[in-house]
């Protein structure tokens, strides 16, 4: 038969098992590398999947950063603009041919849709 557990063990194991979840979570909760590139040789911007704006530095490649929450995602003082779909079911994301037009087309559960352009 296995050992009996004492007390200060359940209780280890206990906050063992929460830690590990609690890891877990903030884990699921990292932003997505999944990221679409837009610029002008002056400025560029990356877009997530879901149309966000991850990042975007202002007023050239190497300027402070206006929008940067691929750095802390969920902070609300690293500044991000999106818009949101209730009920979002389905995204696609493509550029437009030959140009860095970026095109964002968000379906709701009940066939609507949204198409969010993107370019500098």
């Amino acid at each position: 038969a296995a050992p009996a557990l004492t007390t200060a063990q359940r209780t280890a194991s206990r906050s063992s098992r929460t830690r590990l979840r609690n890891m877990s979570e903030q884990r699921d909760k990292r932003r997505n590398l999944d990221l679409a590139m837009i610029g002008n040789c002056s400025v560029s911007a990356l877009i997530d999947k879901n149309a966000s704006v991850a990042w975007f530095c202002v007023p050239r490649f190497d300027g402070d950063p206006m929008f940067c929450s691929l750095l802390d995602h969920g902070s609300s003082e690293t500044g991000f603009f999106d818009i949101h779909v209730l009920n979002a079911k389905e995204t696609k994301q493509e550029y437009r041919r030959n140009c860095a037009i970026l095109e964002t087309t968000i379906t709701d559960n009940e066939g609507n849709s949204v198409r969010i352009v993107d370019f500098c």
